[in-house]
């Protein structure tokens, strides 16, 4: 049987899991925090350092990456928000103007 040598980054493995894990925590939080704000970076150091236990010469990257990552997803979230926002009010402007078209549409089942 052909053997194929698995090969692990264990640095690498540790930190994606560590920026996981903040990440989640930025999200659990997610209603005290502001994109930007430079309070979120540092509730995710502390989380990292003192909940993780994470050395401190990995935290301030970790963080950075996590604080990024949560951005990124949070600004997708709202755009997609304001999306369906957008399509649901171009819906509902033709309902106001051919109600006879959307009426089935609007009863309750």
């Amino acid at each position: 049987m052909n053997a194929v040598a698995l090969i692990t980054n264990h640095e690498s493995d540790y930190r994606a899991a560590m920026q996981q894990a903040a990440v989640a925590f930025l999200f659990r939080r997610e209603g005290l925090h502001l994109a930007g704000d430079h309070q979120v970076l540092e509730n995710c150091r502390q989380y990292l350092g003192q909940s993780l236990e994470v050395p401190a010469n990995l935290v301030q990257r970790i963080a950075e990456l996590a604080v990024a990552e949560f951005e990124s997803k949070t600004t997708k979230r709202l755009q997609l928000i304001c999306r369906q926002i957008q399509a649901d009010q171009k819906y509902f402007r033709r309902a106001l103007h051919r109600p006879d078209h959307y009426q089935d549409d609007c009863r309750a089942p």
